[in-house]
């Protein structure tokens, strides 16, 4: 089967997976979704595959990813058809043409101007696709790549194996165009809750998309086989989407958002933290109730266990198995932040979750603080390459000079809705940043390709998206229909 096939199956799994958002989400941004929500479906898939025993191939964990999708639209048909409604199956016959007929428009030009980079790093990821897709396990998989590389961007190049290219070019620049496309709606959508003026609307997006569509490393990393541009998409969905479902009657927004978040843990070596970082802010968004909370959040935790505890624990190094090793530590961490959502349940924890954002923050720059002081040459050697990075080196332009000066500025002119799903957890990350030199006893290096340059890449569509959906409120009139709110949400939105 040729590669723009298997990314059109992709596509039909995302969509079909999407099927409580048909009739409620328009086509365009449910055609930017499906690729990731597709990705997404499939790579869950394709754990519980590994982690049962069972032997994994590329059309098994297809297969198996199609009927999870069928499965769940069957269930949301028979839950509505119980409370007098059901799925509007003719709204998704518009959304299918564009995903398929756009799918195999950018697979094909994507087979064939030959647009794909290619490191060292990636090479890596592919060797691991290649014994993936010809044993069916992990048995044979080098154990350094496992640790330093995870599974997702193997899993999602083991097509490429079956075609004999090796690699798959155009699922990374779906992604990039998915992120895109998905960020235009979902600044539109804001826009119009605003009531931005439309002088505005189209100059706030070409701002965004001018600054994006001219850095450097954004358009390299939608090309480039490996994980940091879609570890941004994922990020942008997740927050973007569970944000989107709160300022409006859009409850089924919470679907991708879950599936993003449970995309990540085995995506690279920093997910867990830094999807636990977003996460907790999400969740701890006053008025959502502790079904969603729960619906929200137990995908993540179940892939964290199911790649950490179940996949990656036999296949580590001795030193990764403490405690808090790089191993088990991230499922302590999971397991701490599902004692938080439990104690929210009962009278004396409710403070808890409201207060997790920022002890979260609090134990990561306490955790940077006590390190630093032991070691505080991998730290001076970490900022001086970092600082580098940012103004020369790291081919990103002028981006980090001045996205963080209009985030401040957006701050301090305007008090976005919900703002602390962005705010607090970009704060965080940024710390966190510094968190992991130590958690890794390396340093960052000067230069494009250091893994410290990549990791930029995961926050930049979310800072920018900010940005952009922040100065379309600052120039909103007051008194519009922002400053309604919506009714506190339920697990049933699903």
């Amino acid at each position: 089967m040729s590669e723009a096939l298997v990314m059109v199956w992709l596509a039909i799994i995302g969509l079909t997976t999407l099927s409580p958002t048909w009739g409620r989400l328009p086509t365009p941004a449910l055609v930017s979704l499906v690729i990731p929500m597709g990705a997404a479906t499939y790579i869950l898939s394709a754990l519980a595959m590994l982690a049962s025993g069972v032997s994994f191939s590329t059309y098994s964990a297809l297969w198996l990813a199609s009927l999870a999708a069928v499965a769940l639209t069957a269930t949301v048909h028979r839950y509505r058809s119980r409370a007098g409604g059901s799925i509007p199956y003719s709204a998704a016959r518009v959304p299918f043409g564009y995903a398929v007929i756009g799918t195999l428009i950018v697979a094909t030009i994507a087979q064939n101007v030959h647009l794909t980079r290619l490191t060292v790093d990636s090479v890596r990821s592919l060797l691991t696709a290649q014994g993936l897709e010809t044993t069916g396990s992990l048995e044979l998989i080098n154990r350094g790549d496992l640790r330093a590389r995870h599974l997702v961007v193997p899993l999602l190049h083991t097509s490429g194996v079956i075609s004999g290219r090796g690699y798959v070019a155009s699922i990374t620049p779906l992604f990039a165009l998915s992120g895109l496309g998905f960020a235009a709606w979902l600044a539109l959508r804001a826009f119009a809750s605003f009531g931005t003026p439309q002088r505005w609307r189209h100059w706030l997006l070409l701002g965004g998309g001018a600054l994006v569509l001219t850095t450097n490393r954004i358009l390299y990393h939608a090309f480039y086989v490996n994980g940091h541009m879609v570890f941004a998409v994922y990020l942008l969905i997740g927050v973007g989407a569970a944000w989107i479902a709160r300022r409006g009657s859009m409850g089924t927004m919470f679907l991708p958002a879950s599936l993003a978040f449970a995309a990540l843990p085995a995506l690279r070596p920093e997910a867990v933290v830094t999807g636990l970082i977003f996460l907790i802010a999400v969740v701890a968004t006053v008025d959502v109730s502790g079904r969603l909370r729960w619906a929200l959040s137990t995908p993540f935790i179940v892939a964290t266990v199911l790649w950490y505890g179940v996949l990656l624990a036999p296949r580590s190094f001795d030193a990764d198995l403490g405690l808090f090793g790089s191993v088990y530590g991230n499922i302590v961490l999971v397991a701490g932040f599902a004692v938080v959502l439990a104690a929210s349940h009962h009278r004396l924890g409710r403070w808890l979750l409201p207060a997790a954002p920022w002890l979260t923050l609090a134990g990561i720059v306490g955790y940077v603080g006590v390190n630093a002081l032991r070691n505080s040459d991998l730290l001076r050697t970490s900022l001086a390459a970092t600082g580098v990075n940012i103004a020369i080196e790291g081919l990103w332009g002028v981006f980090w000079w001045i996205v963080p000066l209009f985030v401040l500025g957006a701050v301090l002119v305007t008090t976005l809705p919900l703002e602390r799903m962005w705010i607090l957890p970009g704060v965080t990350y940024g710390v966190a940043l510094l968190a992991f030199i130590y958690l890794r006893n390396g340093p960052y290096r000067v230069g494009q390709g250091d893994s410290g340059n990549g990791m930029f890449m995961h926050v930049a569509f979310v800072l920018v998206v900010y940005v952009v959906i922040a100065a379309g409120h600052a120039v909103a009139p007051t008194g519009t229909p922002e400053t309604q709110h919506t009714e506190p949400a339920s697990a049933a939105s699903f």
